[in-house]
């Protein structure tokens, strides 16, 4: 007995429902591109209140002390004695008591 082979069948799709989709996304993106410009343009204006603002600090009345190790350029300790960085100088911490003094 000869059993018969089908050939297999060969689906069909239907790209148009596809093609409608991707154009309403593509519209949809340039719509929404266009409202995120326009809202970028406005400018949120806080109010303004003297209470508000951070107290003024005078540079002559600033004291700024960095307090560390002297490094090299891979951030490895170079020398054990810790340094105050004050003013751009670095001075070791056992000496900085009559520095400061002055």
């Amino acid at each position: 007995m000869k059993i018969k082979t089908k050939k297999p069948a060969v689906a069909d799709v239907d790209m148009t429902p596809m093609i409608d989709i991707v154009f309403q996304l593509i519209a949809f993106f340039m719509v929404i591109t266009n409202f995120e410009q326009i809202q970028a343009d406005e400018r949120v204006k806080l109010p303004s209140d003297s209470l508000a603002k951070p107290p003024v600090v005078k540079a002559a009345d600033e004291l700024v002390l960095n307090i560390g190790f002297d490094r090299n350029a891979e951030g490895e300790i170079t020398d054990p004695q810790a340094y105050i960085f004050y003013n751009g100088e670095q001075i070791p911490v056992l000496k900085f008591g009559p520095k400061f003094e002055q």
